[in-house]
């Protein structure tokens, strides 16, 4: 059977939340520094993905994840679809994951998402290379990891209190 367009459970807040992250986005978009730069850029829709769904058990329609990839794929110019699957497997898989990470402390879930972040670079780096039918190099996944990893606090405190002003 088909998933439903709206989320179950507590929805409130996730639109601000999806709203705030595709603004993000768009600003990653400004002309700023060097090209190399980009590769830096940290996923932002990987941290809404894992904050609402794991530590919030709120269920993003799968609908929405996939145009967040889809806007994340074009907008960095990278393979379409790749996001895509990567963020619907994030979401797929934490899921499983809420009853131990929900109402946790805030550095458990940091914790927690160290290793969402290093599998969903390694999966989208093995999938641009499968793409590709050569292994890209492995400094930019590692530099944009490492910067996910890094902004998530600042993501993670305001999608909380997003999710708790709605």
């Amino acid at each position: 059977m088909s998933e439903p367009l709206a989320p179950a459970g507590p929805t409130r807040g996730w639109l601000a939340c999806y709203g705030v992250t595709l603004l993000v986005m768009m600003l990653f978009l400004l002309p700023v520094g060097s090209t190399e730069a980009a590769y830096l850029r940290p996923m932002v829709p990987l941290i809404l993905v894992y904050v609402l769904t794991a530590t919030h058990e709120i269920e993003i329609p799968v609908p929405a994840i996939a145009a967040l990839g889809l806007v994340q794929d074009v907008t960095t110019g990278g393979i379409l679809g790749l996001n895509v699957i990567v963020l619907i497997i994030a979401r797929l898989t934490l899921a499983d994951q809420q009853t131990w990470l929900t109402g946790r402390s805030f550095w458990l879930g940091w914790l927690g998402f160290l290793p969402v972040t290093l599998t969903a670079a390694g999966l989208s780096w093995a999938l641009a290379g499968l793409h590709a039918g050569t292994l890209h190099p492995v400094g930019p996944v590692l530099g944009q990891t490492l910067m996910t990893a890094a902004v998530y606090p600042a993501f993670a405190a305001l999608f909380g209190r997003l999710v708790k002003a709605r």
